[in-house]
Order: C-alpha cells, then sequence, then structure tokens
C-alpha cells in the first residue's frame, strides 16, 4: 500500500501570468514528469536497494531545490537494539553538509522523531531541535551546518521503512508547502520503489534456494541411480548365467554366493537410505544400554574378515586388557552399524591393514578406527560427513551414495556422542567417543 499525501490547493499564480511564463512553466513541469518516469522506470527493474536509494536521492535533488538530499534506511530492531539503527543511508549534497560519520546516533538521533512515530519533521533551525529534542549527541548541534529541514517517513501498512530527507545551509530559507508536498510524494515514490526492490531480491534468493534443492536433489537421485543400477545389473547378469543347464554344481553355487553378496550390497545401500532419512525425525530414537566396548569391536571385525577374507583387520586395546574391558552406554544395533560403515570405508578405499582400537578416555569410552591409506585432502575434511558427499579424488566405482559418514555422525550424535576424523600420508583416523557406563 503506497501512503499517498493529502490533496492540497495551493494559491494559482497562472491568471498572472503571461501565456509565454504559463509555456515555460508547462515545459518545466513535463521536463520534471520525465525525470520522475524515468527514474521509476529504471528503479522498477532493480532489487538492488542501494541502486534504488541512491536513484530516489539523486531526484529528489533535482525536484526540490536543497543542500543536501538523503534517504534512510533503519533495520528491524532485534536483541535490544535501538528502532531507529541505520543500516542504508544515501546522502548528496554539499560535502561540509554531508556527516562525516553516516551511522548512530547522527541520522538515528536527529531523525529519531520520524523513524519511531511516522510524523513528518519540519524545521526551520535543525541545531536548535537538536538541543530541544535531547538528541545533541557528541556535541551534534554545534557540528551541524544545517538549518531548515524536512524529514518525511516512508510508511507501509502503518510501520516506517525509511526516511526521505532534505535540508538546507544555516541562514537558508525555510521549505514552503509546494516543496513539503514534493518531498511526501517522492517519499511515497520512494517507499514502492524499495519495497519492489526488496521484494525482487528476497523472490531472486527463493529461485536461487529452489534451484539448489532441485539441483541437488537431481544429483541425489542420479547418485542413487548410479548405485543401485549396478548390484541390479549384477544380479540380472548371473541369474541369467545361473539358468544355463550346462553350468556344474559348483559352479552354479558359486554364482548363488555372488548374488547373495550382492544382494547384501543392495540391502544395505537401502538401509542407509532409510537410516539417513530417519535420522532428521523427530521420532528417530536409540535404546542404549551397557554393553562390553571390546566385543562389539571383536564381533563386528569378525564380521568383516569374513567378508573380506584377504584383508588385515585387528582390534588393539588401549592398554591391553588386564582385566574387565571397558563397558559402552549405546545401542547395540547402532553401534555396529556405525564401526560396520567405518570399516566399509577403510576397506574400500584402502589397501591395508586396519585397526579398530578401544580404550578409556575419563568418563568416556573412545573408538577408533584407522587405516594406511593415502589420507583425506585436508580441503574436504569439513565435507565429508554431509549426506551424498563423495570425495572426488577416491575411485567412482567403488560403491556408496555418500551416506556412510553421515549417518555415522548423525548416530554418533543421537547416542550422545561425538565424532572426530584425522588424516595424513599414513592414513585416516575415524574417532568416536561415547558415554562409559561406570561413569553413567
Amino acid at each position: 500500500m503506497i501512503t499517498l499525501v493529502e490533496k492540497r490547493v495551493f494559491p494559482a499564480a497562472s491568471r498572472e501570468m503571461g501565456a509565454e511564463a504559463r509555456g515555460e512553466a508547462k515545459c518545466a513541469l513535463l521536463d520534471q514528469l520525465r525525470e520522475v518516469a524515468g527514474s521509476t522506470a529504471a528503479a522498477l527493474g532493480t532489487s538492488d536497494v542501494e541502486r534504488v536509494a541512491e536513484s530516489v536521492v539523486d531526484l529528489c535533488q533535482r525536484l526540490v531545490p536543497c543542500d543536501l538530499a538523503a534517504l534512510v534506511l533503519p533495520g528491524s530492531p532485534t536483541n535490544g537494539e535501538d528502532p531507529w539503527r541505520v543500516v542504508r543511508a544515501v546522502y548528496r549534497g554539499s560535502p561540509d553538509l554531508v556527516p562525516a560519520r553516516r551511522d548512530p546516533p547522527w541520522a538515528g538521533g536527529l531523525l529519531q522523531a520520524p523513524i519511531r512515530t511516522g510524523t513528518l519533521l519540519r524545521t526551520r533551525d535543525a541545531r536548535g531541535y537538536a538541543r530541544a529534542a535531547g538528541v545533541a549527541h557528541d556535541g551534534l548541534a554545534d557540528q551541524l551546518a544545517i538549518g531548515p529541514l524536512l524529514a518525511v517517513p516512508l510508511l507501509r501498512e502503518g510501520l516506517v521503512r525509511g526516511v526521505l530527507m532534505v535540508a538546507n545551509r544555516v541562514g537558508a530559507r525555510p521549505f514552503d508547502q509546494v516543496e513539503e508536498a514534493a518531498t511526501v510524494q517522492l517519499a511515497a515514490m520512494a517507499q514502492a520503489l524499495v519495497e519492489n526492490a526488496r521484494l525482487q531480491g528476497e523472490l531472486r534468493s527463493r529461485s536461487e534456494d529452489l534451484e539448489a534443492i532441485n539441483r541437488d536433489r537431481r544429483q541425489t537421485m542420479l547418485a542413487i541411480s548410479h548405485d543401485l543400477r549396478g548390484p541390479a545389473s549384477s544380479i540380472k547378469g548371473y541369474s541369467e548365467l545361473v539358468a544355463d543347464p550346462r553350468l556344474s554344481d559348483q559352479g552354479r553355487r558359486a554364482i548363488l554366493s555372488r548374488i547373495a553378496s550382492v544382494a547384501a550390497q543392495l540391502d544395505r545401500l537401502a538401509d542407509d537410505f532409510t537410516t539417513a532419512a530417519n535420522l532428521e525425525a523427530p521420532e528417530f530414537i536409540v535404546s542404549v544400554v551397557p554393553m562390553d566396548a571390546a566385543q562389539v569391536a571383536r564381533d563386528v571385525v569378525a564380521d568383516y574378515r569374513v567378508r573380506y577374507p584377504s584383508r588385515t583387520l585387528e582390534v588393539i586395546l588401549e592398554p591391553p586388557a588386564t582385566g574387565a574391558t571397558p563397558a559402552v552406554v549405546a545401542d547395540p544395533d547402532r553401534l555396529r552399524q556405525v564401526l560396520g560403515n567405518l570399516l566399509e570405508n577403510a576397506v574400500k578405499y584402502t589397501g591395508g591393514p586396519v585397526t579398530v582400537a578401544v580404550a578409556r578416555a575419563g568418563g568416556r569410552v573412545r573408538f577408533s578406527v584407522c587405516d594406511s591409506g593415502p589420507g583425506i585432502d585436508p580441503e574436504i575434511l569439513d565435507d565429508i560427513f554431509e549426506p551424498f558427499f563423495r570425495d572426488p579424488t577416491r575411485n567412482r566405482r567403488v560403491g556408496g551414495m555418500g551416506l556412510g559418514l553421515a549417518i555415522v555422525r548423525g548416530l554418533v550424535e543421537a547416542m550422545d556422542g561425538s565424532v572426530e576424523v584425522s588424516s595424513g600420508p599414513s592414513g585416516s583416523c575415524f574417532t568416536l567417543s561415547l558415554p562409559s557406563a561406570e561413569a553413567v
């Protein structure tokens, strides 16, 4: 909604004018209308609020004779900030009249009445007004070289969105009613143009956000399709081979074993996707109980030795167990899933030995899964726990949707734990810290 100035009647001097004078007045008026139209058309096509403010101030200085013109746009008060906190201020005028300080308290103090109350401010002497209104901060009244001042609030739905100000030097004539009316109308136009620019900026930002969401969605779907297509193709191919009547029983058993292995891979992909989707759900819960930390590590490593018999996988207790092993408070299934994801990555992406170390650390139990691979690029260490993130330097033929580490972080945090990673030329270590049963 645009707030327009109330209708005013001004003395008509056209009767006393000669034809030539009236013609000159009409030409001047047409020139002004062209300026207004041109500035408005240019400002409507931009989402840059600063550019709109500059256009309005330039136009104001051309249409309203003044030594200084300014458009001040306050921000919305938050966390106890002053309600007249200025976020943008565009000035045009004589250098000695433009404030050296463009932040509060100059604009915020002198213009606090129109900003706070939405009322028009018109004074013959800005210095006297500053003293009388009690806003003469830091010797403001003595520093000002401004006399006549007119400040018009930009209103929208009862809220002040800015202030358009014109001013003259000390001793200059005050602004008349015609200049006041023109400034009020320019303020109404400024409000509409500033609001239009802000809305365009918000729409552009939302459009960019939506485009980014759609782009991420497409990439996610492509990643899922890629990772599902490989196992599905393998199962199809093996199924055709196993149906061959010429195949020996031993060959058939080997192919059926491969089909089972690929099916397990598909099942793991589905579990990872389901877990990642449920991590953000408010109803997602974990059921923690005290359990033998070393035994959990041994069980998970034993499973992976069966799956990868050629790999060296070890469990290390720090220090070596001399009695009872540390007890950790965790969800048994989720902890196995976490350690399994870390082992899966270590086996897939490295070729050397992999260790799972278990140790007490104060009131916590620490699991460290370390490999002897080439390490992770330090520039992406902060990104590897993000969903669907894949290390661009790693073998892209290796399956996986980039969900493993995101699931690790989500599940560990759900069990009141934390996860860290360190990496160097000699390998990478993922360290989990979970509550100890002794500390609970």
